[in-house]
This record gives structure tokens, C-alpha cells and sequence, in this order.
């Protein structure tokens, strides 16, 4: 405990050092960063330390004030420092370039961060090599009428010496789904709102001249128009509603259930024997599965739902979500059903997806940290470097390198207890640990990012 004291002491005394640049994050500026990367020897704030963490193998993080350090690690962050390795990873920014402040979105700063540690575009020793031959790609473009992110597809072309940017994605690209549906649903209520206002309208006095009566006049008036008004209301709101349904979320992709798996495991040569441990399984967790959906209010703009509710995918562009503080700025979301007694099983699909963590948190876990890294949530994470890691009361356990396909969540608030099973092919106990029911918990997830089209599915536990 001497020696966690002593250290948790040097690394505050760290962050307010005389020009070290320390009390400053490194990547944004924001002021009293609580965050280090120990790989790269930088304070960082928690916006951009959520950014860190999504490349294990260029930094790792720790909280300067919760996470026990070493005397090594502590010394390698004396040695360097946020002006030191600033000076190294942004020898060569160029004069024109934008960096971004604490205020500025999570897109930029992730572009920011990429740029600098994982391409290190900006070191003056040379490290980064530019290929010869033409380059194209994507930018992201905050809409000009709007605060949305789209995206824009530029064309380097090195023997000219031009950039070609395009205002498009596509020079004759056609408008997307979701745009058109968009449209669609705002075409629907304002026709909608037309016709309401035609029913409303009253019929003028019979008893005055004909000509006093509009042609669309004489047509409300009339009992029979009424009707075919009320009709085309009625078909409007239909629509309208249609409209809603099948543009406001994005389809599940689609992925073999488990009766689909284990129908194609009986087929086989070997067929599945009473004893399989997955119908063991099954059949010991059966009478407590639930069927959790995802919450939209707590739903990440970097994250689009499916319309069942239990697909999760990483959205290629941010989403205009309505601006909520229930509402996660990091890859996370919750569901909707609050556990607070009682026991409970479920189980997530996890093999569309490279990096990920799913577990459970309050509903009043903070919006901006991240999941496993607070009191109130605890999860198992796989980093994508073969590493399998569990995370509860802000500590990390390195559970090994095997990648389970399907996480199995095992939640006994009659005891107190959350345990996390491999269960693809057959049931593996990965982590077990005791848990507080002081508040109801929710199932939460969280996905990597910038790996858009990933995805994690609630998958449907049968018997």
C-alpha cells in the first residue's frame, strides 16, 4: 500500500510539473487530464483516452488516480512526459493543419490520434514512408446547413501533384436508403398535416352564390369527400408510420441462429449426443433466459440499432441522434431492462465483431467513461490482440488469448454473484465475480468504434 501511495503521489506531482506540459491532455488540450498512456509516456483526457484504448498495441491506459502503477512505469512516464513525446509524434504538423480542441467532436480527435501515433504522420525521423503511385479515400465533412458528419471521397493523385475532392461520395451517386426514407417520412407528415387542415375547414353558408365557394370548397363540403378525406388520412398515417419503422434503423445483418448451428453440428458425421455440454447448458440456464433489447436513449451516434432491437453495428458516419445527456459519447449502449432481483441469463453474439466488451452497468453509470472502468459496470472485454480480459471495480484481469464466438452472461442477484461463459461450442467458465444490487443493473455493450459494420447480436436462448 506504501508503495501505491508513493506512486499514485509522484504521478500527481507529474501532472503539475513546470514544462512537462503535463496538466494539459496531449491530444486536445483539455485542462487536468486523470489518464496516462504508459506505452507512449502522455497525460490524456477521458474523451481521448477512450480513443487510446480502441489501439492496444500503440497505448495503453491508466487512471492516474484508481489504477496501481509501478516504480517502472512510473519512471518511464518521468522520463517522458507530454511536451517530450509531443515534440516526437508532432515535429511536422502542417501550418494549415486543424487540431483539435477538448470542445471538439469525438471524430475529429479520433482522426487526430490515428494520424499521429498509428500512421505517425507527423515524426521528423522518417519513420513514415509515402508510397509512390496515386491514393484515395474518405473524409469526413461537417454538413454546412446541419451539424452532421458525412462523408467525402478524395483522389490524391501523386504525379500531378493534385487533390481531387468530391462533393459526393459518387459523382452521379444516387441519394442512400436512409436519405430517401428521410425525405419519404417528411413528405408523409407534411401531407398529413394538408389533409387535416382540409378536414378541419368548415363549409361556407349553402345559401350564398356558388361563386363564393372554391372549387376545393365545394369538394370538403360534400359528404362524400369527407369521407374519402378521412380515408386518405387514414392511409397517410399508415404510411407514415411504415415510413418511421423501416428508416429509422438500420436492418440486422444477418447471422446464423444457434437452432441453425447446432441443426448443422447434428447433420454432421458426428451427430450431438444427449451429453453435449451446449444442450447442458442450455437446458441449466433456459428457465432464467431473457430476451434484452437495446436501449435507443442510451445508443452511441457511432452505433445504429436493428429494428427487433438486438443488433448493435457500428455506423460508417455519425448518427443525428437527439442530443441526450442519457446518451453515451463513447461506442456503448445499454438496455432497457433494469435487473434488480432475481436471476437472469442472456447471451451475445460476438463473432462479427473485433473488439468488444459485454457485461453489465447502472443506468446512472457516467455517459463519458468507459465500461468496466467504473464502479457500477463490470464486463469481459476482448482487445483484438489475443487478449481476453475481465473488468470489474475499475481492475483488469487478463483472462488469456482464446476468443470466445458466443459470451454467455449469468446474473444471480439472489446471491450477488455475475459470471461470464464461453459457450459456442461448448460451456467454458471465462469469469466469475461478485456484484452489488444496490441499483437495478442493465446488460451493456460496448463495440470498437472505427471498424465500421461491426456488429454484436442478443442472440435468443433455446432449449
Amino acid at each position: 500500500m506504501g508503495d501505491r501511495e508513493r506512486n499514485k503521489k509522484r504521478l500527481l506531482e507529474l501532472l503539475q510539473a513546470a514544462g512537462t506540459g503535463n496538466s494539459h491532455c496531449a491530444d486536445c488540450g483539455a485542462a487536468d487530464p486523470d489518464w496516462a498512456s504508459y506505452k507512449l509516456g502522455v497525460f490524456i483526457c477521458l474523451n481521448c483516452c477512450g480513443v487510446h484504448r480502441n489501439f492496444p498495441d500503440i497505448s495503453k491506459v491508466k487512471s492516474v488516480r484508481l489504477d496501481f502503477w509501478d516504480d517502472s512505469i512510473v519512471e518511464f512516464m518521468t522520463r517522458n512526459g507530454n511536451l517530450h513525446v509531443k515534440a516526437k509524434f508532432e515535429a511536422r504538423v502542417p501550418a494549415f493543419y486543424y487540431i483539435p480542441q477538448a470542445n471538439d467532436c469525438l471524430v475529429l480527435k479520433e482522426q487526430w490520434i490515428r494520424a499521429k501515433y498509428e500512421r505517425r504522420e507527423f515524426m521528423a525521423d522518417g519513420e513514415t514512408i509515402s508510397l509512390p503511385g496515386n491514393r484515395e479515400g474518405f473524409l469526413w465533412k461537417r454538413g454546412r446547413n446541419n451539424s452532421q458528419f458525412l462523408r467525402r471521397r478524395f483522389v490524391l493523385l501523386a504525379r500531378e501533384g493534385l487533390l481531387k475532392y468530391y462533393t459526393k461520395e459518387e459523382v452521379e451517386v444516387q441519394k442512400s436508403i436512409t436519405e430517401v426514407g428521410q425525405e419519404l417520412t417528411e413528405l408523409g407528415e407534411r401531407l398529413v398535416d394538408i389533409v387535416r387542415s382540409l378536414q378541419s375547414q368548415r363549409p361556407l353558408s349553402e345559401s350564398g352564390p356558388d361563386n363564393e365557394l372554391s372549387i376545393l370548397g365545394k369538394l370538403v363540403t360534400s359528404d362524400a369527400a369527407a369521407g374519402k378525406i378521412k380515408d386518405i388520412l387514414h392511409d397517410l398515417e399508415e404510411i407514415q408510420e411504415k415510413l418511421r419503422e423501416n428508416f429509422s434503423w438500420k436492418e440486422a445483418p444477418e447471422a446464423p441462429t444457434q437452432r441453425e448451428h447446432l441443426e448443422a453440428q447434428s447433420s454432421s458425421s458426428c451427430p450431438m449426443s444427449d451429453q453435449s455440454p451446449a444442450l447442458r447448458r442450455a437446458s441449466h440456464f433456459a428457465q432464467w433466459a431473457i430476451n434484452p433489447t437495446f436501449n435507443l436513449k442510451s445508443l452511441s451516434c457511432s452505433l445504429e440499432v436493428s429494428r427487433d432491437f438486438h443488433t448493435v453495428t457500428v455506423s460508417p458516419r455519425p448518427q443525428p441522434y437527439r442530443g441526450s445527456c442519457e446518451r453515451f459519447s463513447t461506442s456503448q449502449v445499454l438496455c432497457s431492462q433494469a435487473l434488480s432481483s432475481g436471476k437472469h441469463y442472456w447471451e451475445v453474439d460476438t463473432r462479427n465483431c473485433s473488439h468488444w466488451a459485454v457485461g453489465v452497468a447502472s443506468w446512472e453509470m457516467s455517459r463519458d467513461q468507459v465500461l468496466g472502468r467504473t464502479t457500477d459496470s463490470c464486463c469481459v472485454e476482448w482487445k483484438g490482440t489475443n487478449q481476453l480480459s475481465a473488468w470489474h471495480m475499475v481492475k483488469e484481469t487478463v483472462l488469456g488469448s482464446d476468443r470466445p464466438g458466443v459470451v454467455g452472461i449469468w446474473l444471480n442477484l439472489e446471491e450477488g454473484k455475475l459470471a461470464f461463459y464461453s459457450v459456442d461450442n461448448q460451456e467454458k467458465l471465462l469469469y466469475e465475480c461478485t456484484i452489488s444490487a444496490s441499483s437495478p443493473l442493465h446488460p451493456a455493450f460496448w463495440l470498437y468504434g472505427l471498424h465500421p459494420g461491426n456488429y454484436l447480436i442478443i442472440k435468443q436462448v433455446k432449449v
